[in-house]
């Protein structure tokens, strides 16, 4: 590629900045995904992108992965040599992007040399094919699902999924899943990172429930309740966890992307 005389830079930003800029970008998104990348992008390091001395973008790394590459329209001839730069200097050579991210699978995906999936990205697209209520006879319908209590507390503590609820319980993000009067699973409708009107659902089964339909009952309990207050449910799971996949989509939702593991080669380009 032809190197441009410029200087190509990299300096700080503030977290004001970084949540602006992450957050514009994903506002022209037709998806929002669930709110695994959009939080590493916001938790991470900024670093403005400077050409000539004159901002020309941002990028986020968070533990040696490059989260977030945006620069300007104006200063698309030098993209590439950009991204190189940054590689370089930052010494990155793992990225994660989003499926229906054109712009960033452009900019970074230049300089793959291998791109893999890391996670499936789900979404309510038709409430109407939300697994409905079981109805009589069916054993599901003794599975009762409520808002989680202080009382509850050492039941979500003990359980093997999160290890965290001081903010959720309070906020009345979390239900409890009840069979037969006994703790059968957890729920989370946790509010979206970047999106008012979005709800990131999560699903804990306890081990003697599992294959029994109580996951995928109670993501589409969760997935109702959020339709219900006008909200859009969304999800996500690890490639790799095929059981969690088929939950989602046996309980209604839709698989609308991936996130990508891009692995990067700084001298891509090299002459």
């Amino acid at each position: 590629m032809i190197r441009y005389p410029v200087k190509i830079d990299f300096g700080e930003a503030d977290s004001g900045l970084q949540r602006a800029r992450v957050a514009a970008h994903h506002s022209r998104l037709p998806y929002p995904g669930d709110g695994f990348l959009p939080v590493q992008q916001l938790e991470g390091t900024p670093h403005q992108v400077l050409i000539d001395d004159r901002p020309a973008g941002l990028i986020v790394i968070k533990d040696e992965i490059l989260m977030f590459c945006v620069l300007s329209a104006a200063t698309r001839r030098y993209h590439r040599q950009a991204v190189e730069a940054a590689l370089r200097r930052f010494g990155v050579t793992t990225a994660y992007v989003l499926s229906w991210d054109a712009v960033q699978l452009d900019l970074i995906g230049n300089f793959a040399r291998e791109i893999a999936n890391q996670a499936y990205q789900f979404q309510v697209l038709d409430p109407a094919e939300l697994r409905t209520e079981p109805g009589p006879g069916d054993p599901l319908a003794d599975l009762a699902l409520s808002p989680a209590t202080a009382a509850d507390l050492p039941y979500l503590t003990g359980a093997d999924f999160i290890d965290d609820y001081s903010d959720l319980l309070p906020a009345g993000r979390v239900r409890i899943a009840r069979w037969d009067g006994r703790p059968a699973g957890i729920g989370l409708l946790v509010p979206h990172p970047l999106h008012d009107g979005v709800v990131d659902l999560g699903m804990f089964t306890e081990p003697e429930f599992r294959r029994r339909g109580v996951g995928r009952t109670v993501i589409a309990a969760a997935a109702r309740e959020t339709v219900r207050r006008e909200l859009t449910p969304v999800a996500g799971c690890w490639w790799r966890n095929r059981e969690s996949r088929h939950t989602l989509e046996a309980a209604g939702l839709t698989c609308v992307g991936t996130i990508f593991r891009l692995t990067l080669d700084p001298d891509r380009f090299a002459d």
